[in-house]
């Protein structure tokens, strides 16, 4: 008879009265296919060793199988006679459960799952890690050392982390495999009997895509997606280690350049954006053959480009520079049946012990790559501190920050100056003109940075500044905007170029709800003349909404009357140039009668500046000029006072 306590019975998944205590009762609750086991097992209960555990399987009542641990030995009389047969169950279900939910983890796992024993030989490994390895099953990999079927070129190094993950310490590494994959592998120590590591888990992944898509990564962070060259930010810092090591090794010479394209803008005018970007990637090419190998040949922005030249002087790299110039110069370019030839302006600037940072290097190599092409360009041009058009160069230069500045802690202010009509002298006219308040509130004129902004390209933002804060300031005082007939906004030729800036006036006038009809926007002669295209649609665009034209400075171009049939503008505003001298200088008196009788012969209304005297005014009232602005009509102040 077999007697089992209550947890016993709570395993098979029966009560007391529904077991007999019979040997073949309890046989039959066995699992088919574990009874010839059980059986064979169960005789060696008898012998006086006993089993020290097996495990089989058992069906409750309800069909659930279970999984049991069993151990037991007989008990014998001081005679020898067998009295008792004592056996231990445990119900290790759950181990296999939880055995059973990591062995299909395993298997499922996208990565390879595999045992190394201490020997450094295979003893596991999961079906992702076969097919990463190209094995058909376990029988090619289990036995065999770990560094052989790896086939890396680094098996010492692998082979160290090995034995330290054996010592109790994760390893983490990367290696290439025979068959160029990449694998990232990591060897984590598992502990056996006594808390000695037998064995270490491994898991290994292929990270040749991911590797790839870093280096991609990396290699666009620093380099030029158009040209393939390095960009501005790797330059730079390139430019700073330089700076470093030349700390440190002052008797190290070196050399930056800078270089700015000539004729770039007729390419992209003629032949649109597409052509430029293959004439820079073509010209990449070139300039990268003739720089040496250890120089860095970067594309800046645009049409600039740089190059550091290490451990070479000054005489070095100007015969580098005169290269670099010549494969310009002897560049064909070839587009849609047409071919074109450039020109490159350089700066060349000294880097050694003296230097101060790579800003200043680049600036000063920026202002000799301009005096060359202000000089006519497709020439070198050797920084020195002492020449004095450099240093006119570096001073406008510096302008950039501070114009920057500025607008970005909006320390422009606008100033406004009456402009006198004629034939209703009651009306108030005024032109609005910038200031700049210096950071330590000194009121800086326009001739102060304007010069430095029209040649740096900053003037459509500083246009931006000005037309919005205009609208904003009209909207705001509404009797103020009543009460005048016009005010006039300057329009630089940058901005007519900027389509988006159009755009953004247009959407302003709406917003700020502004009658159209008060605002009057100056232009050059030249800024028209030279931007014909988009000036015309800047003039369409704006007169269809009821905004006014005035063309400044008419007069100095050389084909001032033969444009201004073509330009639909309302004003003439007659050159100063003729006007400060015209009580003294008949050819300027002559000058300006004529404008205005041309102006009034097309219907336009003419405007005189730089009336600076009672004299020059009483001169222009007689010659029928409409409207007449000056320091003897009234001076330039603070919109903000008329505004009070």
């Amino acid at each position: 008879k077999l007697h089992w306590n209550e947890e016993l019975l709570k395993i098979h998944g029966l009560s007391a009265h529904e077991f007999d205590g019979e040997v073949e009762t309890w046989k039959a609750r066995l699992h088919p296919e574990d009874r010839a086991f059980v059986d064979e097992k169960f005789e060696e209960v008898a012998t006086r060793d006993g089993i020290g555990g097996i495990e089989f399987r058992i069906i409750r009542p309800s069909g659930e199988i279970r999984h049991l641990h069993a151990s037991g030995r007989a008990i014998y009389d001081d005679d020898g006679n067998m009295q008792e047969l004592i056996g231990i169950n445990y119900d290790v279900t759950p181990y296999y459960e939880s055995e059973h939910k990591y062995r299909t983890l395993v298997e499922s796992a996208p990565i390879c799952i595999h045992q190394i024993n201490r020997e450094g030989k295979f003893i596991s490994v999961n079906q992702a890690g076969l097919k990463m390895m190209g094995l058909a099953d376990e029988k090619a990999i289990l036995g065999k050392p770990y560094l052989e079927v790896v086939s890396s070129d680094d098996h010492e190094r692998i082979e160290r982390l090995m034995q330290a993950a054996f010592q109790g310490r994760q390893s983490e590494f990367e290696f290439k495999g025979g068959n160029g994959i990449e694998f990232s592998s990591s060897f984590v120590p598992i502990p056996g009997a006594a808390g000695h590591i037998e064995r270490l888990l491994g898991l290994t992944q292929d990270v040749t895509e991911r590797n790839r898509a870093q280096r991609e990564l990396q290699f666009r962070a620093c380099h030029d997606n158009l040209t393939g060259l390095i960009n501005r930010d790797e330059f730079e810092q390139r430019l700073e280690d330089l700076l470093a090591r030349t700390t440190e090794q002052p008797e190290d010479v070196h050399a930056l350049c800078f270089m700015d394209l000539d004729q770039f803008k007729v390419v992209n005018d003629t032949c649109g954006h597409a052509a430029g970007d293959a004439l820079l990637r073509q010209l990449g090419h070139a300039l990268q053959k003739v720089v040496r190998q250890s120089d860095s040949l970067a594309r800046l922005g645009g049409d600039e480009f740089g190059v550091l030249m290490e451990h070479c002087t000054l005489q070095q790299a100007n015969r580098t520079v005169e290269g670099l110039r010549r494969a310009v110069d002897e560049f064909r370019f070839s587009w849609d049946q047409q071919e074109f030839r450039i020109g490159v302006s350089i700066g060349l600037v000294a880097i050694d012990d003296q230097s101060l940072d790579g800003v200043e290097l680049l600036k000063r190599a920026d202002t000799a790559c301009y005096v060359a092409k202000d000089q006519g360009g497709s020439q070198v041009r050797v920084y020195h501190g002492k020449d004095d058009e450099m240093e006119k160069r570096l001073g406008e230069m510096e302008w950039i920050s501070i114009i920057n500045s500025a607008l970005n802690q909006d320390r422009f202010e606008l100033y406004a100056q009456p402009i006198e009509s004629m034939a209703k002298p009651g009306n108030k006219h005024y032109e609005l003109l910038l200031r700049m308040q210096s950071e330590e509130g000194e009121i800086i004129g326009p001739g102060s940075f304007l010069p430095s902004a029209q040649r740096y390209s900053l003037m459509r933002k500083i246009d931006q500044w000005v037309v919005s804060h205009a609208f904003e300031i009209l909207a705001l005082h509404k009797d103020f905007a009543r009460s005048v007939e016009f005010i006039s906004i300057n329009l630089s030729g940058q901005s007519l170029s900027s389509p988006e800036l159009l755009h953004q006036i247009v959407n302003w006038l709406d917003e700020f709800d502004i009658d159209a009809g008060k605002i009057c926007f100056e232009v050059t002669e030249t800024a028209a003349i030279e931007n014909l295209q988009s000036a015309m649609k800047y003039f369409s665009t704006l007169k269809g909404l009821g905004c006014r034209f005035a063309l400044d400075d008419f007069g100095t171009g050389l084909s001032s009357f033969s444009y201004l049939k073509n330009l639909p503008v309302d004003f003439l505003k007659i050159d100063g140039q003729f006007v400060k001298n015209l009580v003294c200088d008949d050819i300027d008196k002559a000058m300006v009668k004529s404008i205005n009788d041309i102006g009034h012969l097309m219907g336009l209304q003419t405007i005189a500046e730089y009336v600076e005297t009672d004299e020059i005014k009483k001169a222009l009232k007689g010659m029928k000029i409409d409207h007449l602005q000056g320091y003897a009509i009234g001076k330039p102040e603070p919109l903000k006072n008329l505004l009070a």
